[in-house]
């Protein structure tokens, strides 16, 4: 994974790394950007036909994944997007999943926050993360 795609904070012995970025370009279909946190310490951003495509780990070594971590987003602006309950910590217990719909012609974006916590509620990583779905005919 590249600098520019990741926000990385290394504390006992973990390293932490988010996602920046899901679009998606399409004709004919709904446009879908999603991102997701997998309890295995991975994450995946994707467009459902055409876009930025990003995966790797938001923990490092994923061994002590999920442990009790929480993931929260935030949105700055645009619409917000479909999935679990912005401006809560989410424990990655589960997968966490969310996503931005187009299914008429424009575009849709949303601009957010993602903090990822520890067990006592502290932040250890956090990264501006813009969703774009974008659906041409």
């Amino acid at each position: 994974m590249s600098g520019a795609m990741m926000a990385m904070i290394a504390a006992g012995g973990a390293v932490f790394a988010l996602p920046t970025a899901a679009s998606d370009v399409s004709a004919g279909v709904d446009a879908v950007a999603s991102l997701q946190f997998v309890t295995n310490g991975t994450f995946a951003c994707q467009g459902n036909t055409l876009g930025v495509t990003q995966s790797g780990n938001w923990i490092t070594p994923t061994a002590l994944a999920p442990g009790a971590y929480t993931i929260r987003l935030h949105v700055n602006s645009g619409v917000t997007p479909v999935g679990p309950a912005v401006d809560t910590d989410h424990a990655l217990s589960s997968n966490r999943t969310w996503t931005v719909t187009r299914s008429t012609v424009g575009t849709d974006t949303s601009t957010c926050t993602l903090t990822l916590k520890d067990g006592g509620g502290v932040t250890v990583a956090t990264q501006s993360f813009t969703f774009t779905a974008n659906r041409t005919v």
